[in-house]
């Protein structure tokens, strides 16, 4: 068993992305992120994403809206965002309140800006192999074997979850990457014995 420490490759892909920060010289690179309601880790996690643009030197902007906003108003939020032509990247926080189509919304986003993968478009890109936005946990997962020299051609992956934003494409990615692979979840009979079969296993269930 080898343990793959992941705090060595984000050190890794930070000295890359400050590289490409740094290219883009006078140009600002701004990420928005659309926070609506009143969860904790949401605004923890907007406060992570401010911290980390300040500290690579890349523009943020929080559109931030009230527990009590109406979808319509989250779709206006979301449309002067794609609008933007300052905005270059923009991530919907989840969860959002109960009241909030994120389904509808998400699929609302530009495409283009959509930089955690989560529109229908951007997951048939991915799907087809043909490009897109990935997830960023899935992008992340292949990132660690690639770190540490895992190869993925020729193993038996096994994935366990089935999620859109994680089980689903890396599993995808495992299987561009020529490796075999197994997708379990909740319903899966003897999911102990799948994941000994596994070569790589893959975690992706919460």
């Amino acid at each position: 068993m080898i343990e793959l420490r992941g705090k060595a490759v984000a050190d890794a892909h930070k000295a890359i992305l400050q590289e490409k920060v740094a290219a883009v010289g006078n140009s600002v690179i701004t990420m928005a992120v659309l926070l609506v309601g009143d969860d904790h880790g949401a605004h923890m996690y907007a406060t992570f994403m401010e911290k980390t643009a300040k500290n690579f030197g890349y523009g943020f902007v929080l559109k931030q809206l009230p527990e009590t906003a109406t979808h319509d108003e989250v779709v206006a939020a979301l449309q002067e965002l794609n609008n933007d032509d300052a905005v270059h990247g923009i991530l919907p926080l989840m969860p959002m309140p109960k009241h909030i189509d994120t389904e509808a919304l998400i699929d609302m986003l530009d495409p283009k800006k959509d930089i955690d993968g989560l529109t229908t478009y951007n997951i048939g890109l991915v799907t087809a192999g043909k490009g897109g936005f990935a997830p960023c946990t899935a992008k992340a997962c292949m990132a660690i074997l690639n770190h540490y020299d895992i190869p993925v051609e020729g193993k038996h992956v096994v994935v366990v979850g089935r999620s859109q934003v994680i089980g689903k494409p890396v599993a995808l990615m495992a299987l561009g990457a020529h490796g075999t692979v197994t997708i379990c979840h909740s319903r899966t009979p003897d999911l102990a014995e799948q994941v000994k079969r596994g070569d790589i296993v893959i975690a992706a269930a919460g």
